[in-house]
């Protein structure tokens, strides 16, 4: 077995579909779980909630506005890892640290901001997608503890995607410390 070697994934030659498919699957499996940390939600909701059909209305009437945010946030971090897979393509180590720089910033920024009016708002968002008045209280409760975590969320999308840049033939990046 040979140690230091990793398998690389060189997008620029050969057959695209293959590569299509290998890139895409992370995004896909993130999705997927996505849906089953709704549905473990759920499932613990319904099992230890005193008042569990109001608590699981309150879940699910979140379930949209949450997707929203994280397929929005996937969205982006895609954005930034074409870019910085572009700079390592191109062997150019100082765009790539300065994309890396700008995107985790960005995605910093991002996080702060869309945590504030989340926290702010969350309850008025709720109306707007017409919420029973029923489990308003509960849903927003669960909002806001959703929207406290999402700069962490939304960093560790970015940071995913700049990881995902590198798998390919990053040696550039290697070099530099991050």
């Amino acid at each position: 077995m040979k140690r230091g070697t990793a398998k690389t994934l060189d997008m620029t030659s050969g057959a695209l579909m293959g590569k299509i498919v290998a890139f895409s699957l992370p995004l896909a499996f993130s999705g997927i779980l996505q849906l089953l940390f709704n549905a473990a939600d759920l499932a613990v909701i319904g099992q230890f909630s005193s008042t569990s059909s109001q608590s699981l209305a309150a879940v699910s009437s979140n379930n949209a506005l949450i997707n929203l945010i994280v397929n929005v946030s996937i969205g982006l971090s895609v954005g930034a890892n074409v870019v910085m897979a572009h700079a390592i393509g191109a062997k150019d180590a100082q765009r790539a640290s300065h994309t890396l720089h700008t995107s985790m910033l960005l995605s910093l920024v991002c996080g702060i901001i869309v945590g504030i009016i989340g926290v702010s708002c969350g309850r008025y968002f709720l109306i707007w997608m017409k919420t029973d008045p029923v489990v308003l209280d509960k849903a927003t409760d669960y909002l806001t503890i959703y929207f406290i975590g999402a700069p962490a969320n939304i960093i560790y999308n970015f940071g995913s995607a700049i990881l995902r840049a590198r798998r390919g033939r990053s040696s550039i990046l290697r070099s530099r410390a991050f």
